[in-house]
This record gives structure tokens, C-alpha cells and sequence, in this order.
């Protein structure tokens, strides 16, 4: 019976050892407050970590914030310039502003040149828009309508009238 294990919550112990339950309780009690000073010292570190991380990223956006974006798209270089899609594409092609680079399939176009078309003014006035050329009026279209059904068709020799006529 040398090999009976007695189960105590918590422990186990051989039933003939010569320890007192209290050796055992205190000896668990030694080792839960090892395991608990290891853990605690692992949360102070990750803590510390933490912190540092932190800082850092706090750091990171403030650099972030402070410095503007290299490039911009197609759509807010328009908005900023107060055009459109298509004259922004006019400038790149004019070499008046410069491509920035891709950002997957978006074409972006760099600040800085934005900023300097902006500064140097506006190189040219709006186009005036062409006055429309005049329609004809409802009676003229109506006129013009009457005169081609009233227009008698002229018919190929040989063939008979459509209408069943003879003369």
C-alpha cells in the first residue's frame, strides 16, 4: 500500500509521507507566489512595452499630421483646383502638373505641383460659352412638313399609280 495517493485539493501526496499537510500547504503557497511574482513581473514588462508603443505611435501620427500627403487623386486635385477630371488630365498632359506615384490603378498627382499652378494664378479666363444657333420656329417646321407630304411624288414610267387610278 506504499503506493496509495492521498488527493487533497490543490496537492497530492503520498500517504505515508512523513509531511504534514500544513509543510505541503505552505510549500504550495511558496510556489504560487513564485509563479504569481514571474507573471507579475511578465504583465510589468508588457506594460512597459505597451507604453513605449504608445509613444511611438503617438509620435508617428504627429509626423503624420504635421507633413502633408506626397500625392493626392485625380478627384481632389480637381476639387482643389475647381475643375474637372478632364482638365487635370489637360495639365498632366501640358506638363503643368506632375504625376505622383501610382497607388494601385489611381493616378495621383503630387501636391507640390498643385500648389504651384495655384500660386502661379489662373492662366487663362473661362471660356464664354457660344450662343446657341437659332431653331426654326413651330409653324416654319410645320410649313416645311406640309409642304413635302402636299409634294406630289414623281412615279417611275411603266409602273402603274399606287393609288389604283388610271387616266
Amino acid at each position: 500500500m506504499s503506493n496509495d495517493v492521498k488527493v487533497i485539493p490543490l496537492l497530492v501526496a503520498p500517504a505515508n509521507d512523513n509531511t504534514t499537510f500544513q509543510d505541503l500547504v505552505l510549500a504550495e503557497v511558496r510556489a504560487l507566489r513564485a509563479e504569481l511574482q514571474v507573471q507579475s513581473q511578465a504583465v510589468l514588462a508588457l506594460s512597459n512595452e505597451s507604453k513605449a508603443l504608445r509613444a511611438d505611435l503617438q509620435t508617428i501620427r504627429s509626423r503624420a499630421d504635421a507633413a502633408p500627403a506626397p500625392a493626392v487623386p485625380i478627384d481632389t486635385a480637381a476639387t482643389w483646383l475647381g475643375c474637372g477630371r478632364s482638365r487635370v488630365y489637360e495639365l498632366l498632359n501640358a506638363k503643368k502638373l506632375r504625376r505622383g506615384p501610382k497607388l494601385g490603378r489611381a493616378t495621383m498627382v503630387t501636391v507640390e505641383s498643385i500648389e504651384a499652378l495655384l500660386a502661379s494664378g489662373p492662366e487663362r479666363e473661362p471660356a464664354r460659352r457660344q450662343a446657341r444657333s437659332p431653331r426654326p420656329s413651330g409653324a416654319a417646321t410645320r410649313a416645311a412638313i406640309l409642304k413635302l407630304i402636299r409634294k406630289p411624288a414623281q412615279q417611275p414610267r411603266g409602273e402603274p399609280d399606287p393609288a389604283g387610278a388610271s387616266t
